[in-house]
C-alpha cells in the first residue's frame, strides 16, 4: 500500500472520529492490519477497500485517489493486474522444473547408454508427479509402480535378469501397505 493511501485513511478515520478497534471490528480484521495499512506496510484487498469506504461513509474513489474514479480502476486493474502476473510466472517456474528435468535424464539416457526405447516410460512419471494435493491416495503410493517397472526394465536391460526380475513387482503392495 502507497503510504499517501495510508496517510488518507489515518486521515479519514481520524476525522470521523473512529478508532481503529472499532474499524477493525466493523470490516472483520485486526487492529494490527489497520496499523500496518496505515503505515503503508500491506495493502487491503479490493473487498477491504470497499468495506473501509463503506465504514468510514465515503466512496472508495474518494477514498483511494482523492475522487478521481478513473484513478482507482486504474489503481485495482493495475493491482490485479500485476497480482495475476506473479502468480502465473510463479505457477510457470513450478511446473516446469520436473518436465524439464524428465527430458534432460531421457536424453542423457539415450544418448550415453543408448536407452531411448526404456527411457521413453520416464514421462510416465509426469502426470504423477502433478497429481493434485486433495487427491485421497498418497503420491508416493502411486509412484511405486513406475519405480518398481524402472527398476525392472534397468535389470533387463542392463543385467538381462528379465525372468528373476518380474518378482520385483511383488514389492509394489508391500511398498503401498508400508507407506500408508
Amino acid at each position: 500500500m502507497s503510504i499517501q493511501a495510508g496517510e488518507k485513511l489515518r486521515a479519514l478515520r481520524k476525522e470521523k472520529a473512529v478508532k481503529k478497534s472499532d474499524l477493525s471490528a466493523q470490516i472483520g480484521v485486526t487492529r494490527e492490519e489497520i496499523d500496518l495499512w496505515e503505515d503503508g506496510e500491506t495493502e487491503p484487498s479490493r473487498e477491504q477497500w470497499e468495506a473501509l469506504a463503506s465504514a468510514l461513509g465515503v466512496q472508495a474513489d474518494a477514498f483511494l485517489c482523492g475522487g478521481d474514479p478513473e484513478e482507482e480502476r486504474s489503481y485495482f486493474k493495475d493491482k490485479e493486474r500485476r497480482e495475476r502476473a506473479e502468480k502465473e510466472s510463479r505457477h510457470l517456474i513450478n511446473n516446469a522444473n520436473y518436465p524439464v528435468f524428465i527430458t534432460f535424464l531421457y536424453l542423457c539416457m539415450g544418448v550415453f547408454g543408448h536407452l531411448w526405447h526404456p527411457g521413453w516410460l520416464l514421462f510416465l512419471t509426469i502426470p504423477i508427479y502433478y497429481l493434485p494435493e486433495k487427491h485421497k491416495t498418497p503420491r508416493r503410493m502411486l509412484t511405486s509402480p513406475v519405480v518398481i517397472t524402472l527398476i525392472y526394465l534397468i535389470l533387463g536391460f542392463y543385467f538381462h535378469l528379465w525372468h528373476p526380475g518380474w518378482l520385483i513387482f511383488f514389492a509394489i503392495p508391500l511398498l503401498n501397505t508400508w507407506f500408508k
